[in-house]
């Protein structure tokens, strides 16, 4: 409950989709070779995992907590997906067999991988706007985002204008939305964009657009 019911929805729409497809999908084996089949393995279910939980949905595994855990700490969602089913594979090896269990873990390991490549909300962005219209783009943002913004005094050193520097921290998800937002009110705006390595203080975990349902709470 505390991911919404748009989560609860789509990951009960992905559950059963998942299901009816092993259901109905014949099984073809491509190759012999068991490395490769986990690797090409890890990478196929990596990128759909990734996809579903990027567009607000889950397959109902150790995602779900995954994901609550992110929403405390800025930690990569698939080194926690990596290491809760390392737990189960590990105890499995005592049962099955350590070999497929190595080979298992290999395949979890490559998943969490692409996840991360494909699941970036965790990383965070620094991002610096100089621009003459400075009033207008800090209006533009507060009516979009729910993000904190500074904004100091500047100016140009050649030209001597005078110039507003706009300051805040944004998820990697919200940059696509932010920088068409600048644009459209200065083009000729200087943007600065730099990754961080943590941040500390009153910083909402979750994307913040005005306009997506599903967000709130503002700085």
């Amino acid at each position: 409950m505390q991911l919404g019911k748009v989560f609860i929805f789509n990951s009960i729409f992905s559950v059963a989709v998942t299901s009816i497809s092993m259901q109905y999908i014949p099984v073809m084996k491509v190759t012999e070779d068991v490395l490769l089949s986990s690797v090409f393995g890890g990478v196929l279910v990596g990128a759909g995992a990734g996809f579903i939980i990027r567009f607000y949905g889950s397959g109902g595994g150790f995602d779900i907590i995954g994901l609550l855990l992110t929403m405390k700490r800025d930690i990569p969602l698939g080194f926690l997906i990596f290491a809760l089913n390392s737990l189960v594979i590990f105890a499995s090896g005592f049962i099955f067999s350590w070999e497929l269990a190595m080979y298992t873990m290999a395949s979890i390991y490559i998943t969490g991988l692409v996840i991360d490549r494909i699941h970036t909300r965790h990383i965070k962005l620094a991002l610096m706007v100089v621009t003459s219209k400075g009033d207008d783009v800090k209006k533009k943002l507060l009516e979009n985002l729910y993000r904190g913004i500074t904004v100091t005094d500047g100016e140009g050193v050649y030209s001597g204008n005078k110039v507003k520097v706009l300051y805040s921290i944004i998820s990697r998800y919200e940059l696509a939305y932010v920088l068409p937002l600048i644009k459209a009110v200065d083009p000729n705006a200087f943007v600065s964009i730099s990754e961080t390595m943590e941040v500390m203080g009153n910083f909402r975990k979750t994307d913040n657009f005005k306009k997506t349902p599903g967000t709130g709470g503002s700085l």
